[in-house]
Formats: C-alpha cells, sequence, structure tokens
C-alpha cells in the first residue's frame, strides 16, 4: 500500500519520529490567554496545548497556501503589484 502514497510517506515518518514532546513556555497577552481557557472549558480540547498545536497547525496551512499562491504565475484574483503576501503584521 505504501508504493501508492509516496507523498504521504514523509509525513508520516516525522510523526513517527517526533513522538517526543519539547516543552515551552510561552507568554500570551490577557485576550489571547481568555481564548485558550474558553476552548479548553467548551471541552473542544483537553488542554491548552491542544489548542496551541491546533492553532500551529492552521498557521502553517495558512502559510502554505499563501507560498503555493505567489509562487503560482497569474493566479486568480493576484494582481502584478499585490507584492505583500496579504498578512497583516501585529507590531
Amino acid at each position: 500500500m505504501w508504493h501508492y502514497l509516496p507523498s504521504v510517506l514523509p509525513a508520516v515518518r516525522v510523526r513517527l519520529m517526533t513522538t517526543t514532546r519539547k516543552t515551552m513556555n510561552v507568554s500570551l497577552t490577557p485576550e489571547l490567554g481568555r481564548s485558550v481557557a474558553e476552548r479548553v472549558a467548551s471541552g473542544r480540547y483537553r488542554t491548552a496545548s491542544e489548542v496551541v498545536r491546533a492553532a500551529l497547525r492552521l498557521l502553517e496551512k495558512e502559510e502554505r497556501q499563501e507560498l503555493d499562491q505567489q509562487l503560482r504565475p497569474n493566479a486568480p484574483g493576484k494582481g502584478a503589484t499585490n507584492r505583500g503576501g496579504g498578512r497583516k503584521q501585529n507590531r
């Protein structure tokens, strides 16, 4: 079966090799802290770590899509003058 899914293999290998988790301390604004706590309290997530991992997966997906769109010439809705990447920078 694996030979039919060559593009899936690298992702599977990464998951199998990264079964240990790295612990990090992250400072959040009060608003983000409340957002994480609300998601855990809702029961959808069991821990704050699950919320952060889900958010990072979405961020990675969004950034991949933006990069794909930037690399595709003449992509629909992409004008020649749009070089900002579409992401609003927080400063």
